[in-house]
């Protein structure tokens, strides 16, 4: 899937590195408009967003929206990506084309991990767990029918060990 000069593998995990909030530049338009044209369920995921962002995204109304604005706490952000993880995989499993938008990966690790070391013993496994349901949604299908995730991360964040590790060596790095 092309969006601007970019190209998205549809059945894949993808990442790109950003450095503008999500309003600012016209990516998101184009995978908006790509998603609608190919008949994909845009399933975005967005934990303490901008109020920009927040903004920007109310514009989208066919778009299935896993949202939490800047400063929500750590469980309703934990509990809305499982809602999200868990939708995209029910999209997937009734055989919808569907693309698991993530909008910035690296906030959505650091909610995992505020939440999981206050309520579980180790949560770096625990932070490997979610990652691994999130990364799994991605899947292409013998009959057309693919399952895409876009991972967003700040180009900052690309020394941080799990971004690394198990992401960024698993997926297709868009430039």
């Amino acid at each position: 899937m092309n969006f601007g000069n970019k190209y998205l593998v549809k059945g894949r995990r993808n990442a790109i590195a950003f450095n503008k909030d999500l309003y600012e530049d016209g990516e998101f338009q184009n995978i908006v408009e790509n998603c609608q044209n190919d008949d994909i369920k845009l399933v975005v995921v967005g934990l303490n967003i901008s109020f920009e962002d927040n903004v920007y995204l109310r514009q989208f109304e066919k778009i299935d929206k896993f949202l939490t604005v800047y400063g929500s706490n750590d469980y309703l952000g934990f509990n809305v990506l499982i809602d999200a993880v868990n939708y995209a995989q029910q999209l997937k499993r009734n055989n919808k084309k569907v693309l698991l938008y993530v909008i910035d990966l690296p906030e959505v690790i650091r909610v995992i991990e505020r939440y999981t070391q206050k309520n579980f013993d180790n949560s770096y496994e625990h932070i490997q767990i979610f990652m691994k349901e999130i990364m799994s949604v991605a899947q292409a299908f013998d009959d057309g029918y693919s399952s895409t995730v876009l991972l967003r991360y700040n180009e900052n964040m690309q020394d941080n060990e799990l971004l690394k590790t198990e992401i960024l060596r698993i997926s297709y790095n868009i430039k």
